[in-house]
C-alpha cells in the first residue's frame, strides 16, 4: 500500500508495473486535503502474467490528476475509487483474455471527472458509477465470449452524468445506463444472445431529475431511440423492445437460421416507487433461494425481476415483471390497413384470422379471456406508440449484413403501481418485416412466413413474457425449440411446457 499527502506541494507519483509472476495484487491510495477540503483516489489492481501498468499521478494543492495505461492477457481486475466533499465514484473493470485500458482522471473537493477507453476479447466486464447526495448514475457493460470497445466518461459536481459509447459482440452481451435522483429513477438496459454487431451511445445524468438519453443499435436497427426516452422520461411508464434476428437458410425450402436475440428496457418511476419495489424484491431473494435455482413461474425477485416465462431467476437484468393485471383483460388487438400491408397483398380477413389463432392459443391455457374474440382492422390506428391500442402492422425493419428481423413487439406499461409484483401492461404493438413474403397458409421457409407462426410468439411478449434463447440459466427450456417463447417454424403451433408455467403464473389455469 502505498500513501501520499499533501498540502499546496506539487508531487508526481509513478507507479510501473510489468508482470512476471502469475499474479499481483496492488493497492495505491492518494489523498490531499488540509481540513478544509478532502479528495483521495484509492486504487486496487489484481493483476496476471504478461500484464504492463504504467500509472501516474500529480497531487498539486488540493488537486489530484491521474493517467492509467495497461495492457495485459488472462485475468485482470481493477477498481478506482474517486472520494471528495459530497460525491464518489467507483470504476471497476474485470477481464479474462487480451485488455488494454487508458485513463485519466481529475479529482478536487468539489468535483472530478474521469475518462476511459477499454478494448478487448474475451470476457470483459467495466461499470462506471457516481453518487453526490441523493443522485446516483451508472453505466454497465458486460461481454462473455465477445469483443469489445468501449469509451466511459463521468463528471461530479454540479450535473452528475455518466456516459458510455459501446461497440461489442459476443455469445453473451449486456449494457445498462441508470440514473436516479430524489424524485425519480430512470434506468435503460439492453439484452443481447449471439449478436455480432451491437452499438450503443448512452447518458445518465442527474440534477433535481434523473433522465437517461441516448439510442442502442443492433444489426443496423435502431432498438431503443432518443426520442423514445424522452418520452419515457416524461413519464412513470416503462418499454420492453423484443426482437430476434435471422439469416437466409442456403436451401430456400428450409427455416432461417437463427442469429441472435436483443431485449432492451426503458422505465422511469417515481424514487419512492422505485425504492419500495427495490427493498421489497430484496427482501423477497433473501428469503426465496428457490430462485437461485430452475424454477418456473413466480413474481419479480429483484428490481430489475425476473419474468416468469417458465424459465428461472434472472438475476436481475431483464425489466420490471408486467402483466395485465385486471380480471379477463380481452385485450383488442387492430390490424394497421395502409399502403405497407396492402402492398403484401394479403387477404384481410384470413390475416385477422391467422393473428386471432395466435391469441386463442394463449387463451386456451388459462381460464381468463385474455384477447378479446376478434381482430379489428383500421386505416387510422398507429404502431409503436403508447395509445392504450394493441396494433399489428407491416413496416421495414430492414437487412443488415444478410441478418434481419423477421419481427419484433414494442410492449408499454405503467410504473405508477404494482400488484402481486407486476407492473401494468397498456399496450403492445407487433411490427412484421416486409421484407419477407407473407402468407396464411402456414408455411415458412426461405424468405416466405406464415402470420400465425411469428403473431403466437409475439403475443407471449404482449402477456409480459421475454424469449427464451437468451437465459443461459435456463438450460432445460432454452434448449427446448417446441416453446413458443424460444423459436419454431413448424405448424401446428402449441404451448410448451415452459410457455404454460410461465401462463399460470401470470394469470392463473
Amino acid at each position: 500500500m502505498k500513501n501520499i499527502n499533501s498540502g499546496s506541494l506539487l508531487l508526481i507519483y509513478l507507479l510501473y508495473i510489468v508482470v512476471t509472476e502469475p499474479a499481483c495484487a496492488i493497492r495505491v491510495s492518494l489523498s490531499s486535503g488540509d481540513g478544509g477540503g478532502d479528495v483521495a483516489i484509492i486504487d486496487s489492481y489484481k493483476l496476471s502474467t504478461d500484464t504492463a501498468l504504467k500509472s501516474e499521478s500529480i497531487l498539486d494543492g488540493h488537486n489530484i490528476y491521474q493517467n492509467r495505461r495497461l495492457l495485459g492477457d488472462g485475468n485482470n481486475d481493477l477498481t478506482h475509487y474517486v472520494e471528495g466533499n459530497g460525491y464518489n465514484s467507483k470504476n471497476v473493470v474485470k477481464s479474462s483474455g487480451p485488455l488494454s485500458i487508458s485513463t485519466s482522471a481529475t479529482a478536487s473537493p468539489q468535483s472530478a471527472s474521469l475518462s476511459q477507453a477499454v478494448m478487448g476479447t474475451g470476457n470483459i466486464f467495466a461499470e462506471l458509477q457516481g453518487s453526490q447526495r441523493t443522485d446516483f448514475v451508472e453505466q454497465k457493460t458486460n461481454v462473455i465470449g465477445g469483443g469489445l470497445s468501449l469509451s466511459q466518461s463521468l463528471a461530479a459536481g454540479s450535473l452528475l452524468s455518466a456516459r458510455q459509447d459501446t461497440t461489442m459482440n459476443g455469445g453473451s452481451c449486456f449494457l445498462e445506463a441508470n440514473s436516479l435522483s430524489s424524485d425519480n429513477a430512470m434506468l435503460v438496459n439492453g439484452i443481447f444472445y449471439t449478436v455480432d454487431d451491437i452499438s450503443a451511445d448512452l447518458t445518465a445524468a442527474s440534477q433535481g431529475m434523473a433522465w437517461t438519453m441516448g439510442d442502442i443499435f443492433a444489426y443496423g436497427e435502431n432498438c431503443l431511440d432518443k426520442d423514445t426516452l424522452r418520452m419515457i422520461g416524461s413519464k412513470n411508464m416503462g418499454l420492453s423492445f423484443d426482437s430476434s434476428y435471422l439469416k437466409d437458410s442456403e436451401n430456400t425450402e428450409d427455416a432461417p437460421i437463427f442469429k441472435g436475440s436483443v431485449q432492451t428496457n426503458a422505465v422511469n418511476m417515481d424514487r419512492d416507487v422505485f425504492d419500495s419495489a427495490s427493498q421489497a424484491s430484496q427482501a423477497q431473494a433473501s428469503t426465496e433461494s428457490a430462485l437461485q435455482s430452475q424454477t418456473y413461474g413466480g413474481r419479480v425477485g429483484n428490481f430489475w425481476g425476473w419474468l416468469p416465462l417458465g424459465n428461472s431467476y434472472d438475476g436481475g437484468i431483464y425489466g420490471p415483471a408486467r402483466r395485465w393485471n385486471q380480471e379477463n383483460p380481452s385485450i383488442q388487438l387492430y390490424l394497421l390497413t395502409d399502403s405497407n400491408y396492402y402492398a403484401e397483398g394479403l387477404n384481410t380477413n384470413s390475416v385477422c384470422a391467422a393473428i386471432q389463432t395466435a391469441a386463442n392459443i394463449w387463451d386456451a391455457a388459462t381460464y381468463q379471456r385474455l384477447f378479446a374474440s376478434t381482430v379489428l382492422p383500421s386505416s387510422s390506428v398507429s404502431r409503436d406508440v403508447p395509445d392504450g391500442k394493441s396494433v399489428h402492422s407491416w413496416e421495414y425493419i430492414g437487412l443488415y449484413n444478410g441478418v434481419y428481423s423477421p419481427g419484433h413487439a414494442h410492449t408499454w406499461y405503467t410504473t405508477s403501481s404494482q400488484e402481486d409484483g407486476f407492473y401494468q401492461i397498456t399496450d403492445s404493438d407487433v411490427d412484421y418485416n416486409t421484407y419477407y413474403n407473407w402468407n396464411t397458409n402456414g408455411i415458412s421457409g426461405g424468405t416466405n412466413y406464415d402470420i400465425e407462426t411469428i403473431a403466437v410468439h409475439e403475443l407471449g411478449h404482449t402477456l409480459g413474457l421475454a424469449d427464451l434463447y437468451n437465459k443461459d440459466n435456463a438450460p432445460l427450456y432454452k434448449a427446448q425449440v417446441q416453446q413458443i417463447m424460444n423459436y419454431q417454424y413448424n405448424h401446428p403451433l402449441w404451448l410448451g411446457n415452459g410457455d404454460r408455467q410461465a401462463i399460470w403464473a401470470m394469470y392463473g389455469r
